[in-house]
């Protein structure tokens, strides 16, 4: 009976062995959480990304059917009333879905941590709602490297605003959603897009990529405290 008991007690572990292993799963746990949530934000970005993608080409596309009547539905301006003046993003999103320029409903304005509005009634959708700014002014005679929507998480009013002072990106609200300082995403004139998270939002990479130099042309926030 003894030497049943003596198997069986050296077979168990102790107390400090269970601590160790316990302590090793948590420097892993520690170790691979960050890289985790790292790949799932860049997972998220990369989809915004492709949906101010499809934002572009929609426009786009009605632009180009709209070349007949010269209207210029890519690019809205700045201002309470006149062809295609807005006070804000949230406004001209309405007229793209209610005009037809985008067959969408208003979820497709919205990013994680933004809440979505689901159908087509524009009285429905508000700047809560709304992820994304618009730069206004723009013309056929602007560079194809200047932004033309972007996530709002950039906290400013005029392209001129939106330079980057210094490697903390500090243009870049932490409590905005969606992403805050984590991440980034924006379409320019040309249509190319980009999702930056990471290394990818440092201070020469971000503004080698987002051209803002010497542009002071009004960004279209979503509306009030957006």
């Amino acid at each position: 009976m003894s030497k049943f008991w003596r198997a069986k007690h050296l077979r168990a572990f102790t107390l400090i062995e269970l601590l160790v292993v316990i302590a090793i799963i948590a420097i892993l746990a520690a170790l691979l959480v960050p890289a985790i949530n790292l790949a799932l934000l860049r997972g998220r970005t990369i989809a915004t990304a492709n949906n101010l993608h499809q934002m572009f080409v929609l426009m786009y596309a009605k632009q180009v059917e709209d070349v007949y009547t010269t209207t210029m539905t890519q690019y809205p301006t700045n201002g309470p009333s006149g062809t295609m003046a807005f006070q804000t993003s949230t406004d001209f999103f309405k007229y793209c879905v209610t005009g037809g320029v985008m067959s969408v409903d208003f979820t497709f304005f919205a990013a994680p941590g933004v809440p979505s509005i689901q159908g087509t009634n524009a009285a429905s959708f508000q700047a809560a709602n709304n992820a994304y700014c618009v730069v206004a002014g723009l013309s056929e005679g602007s560079p194809a490297s200047m932004p033309f929507i972007f996530t709002r998480n950039l906290n400013a009013t005029t392209l001129n605003d939106a330079k980057i002072q210094d490697a903390t990106i500090s243009a870049l609200d932490e409590g905005m959603r969606p992403y805050g300082r984590g991440g980034f995403c924006f379409v320019n004139k040309g249509g190319a897009a980009f999702a930056m998270t990471g290394d990818l939002l440092e201070q020469k990479k971000f503004t080698n990529v987002f051209t803002v130099a010497n542009y002071n042309n009004t960004i279209l926030r979503p509306g009030s405290s957006f």
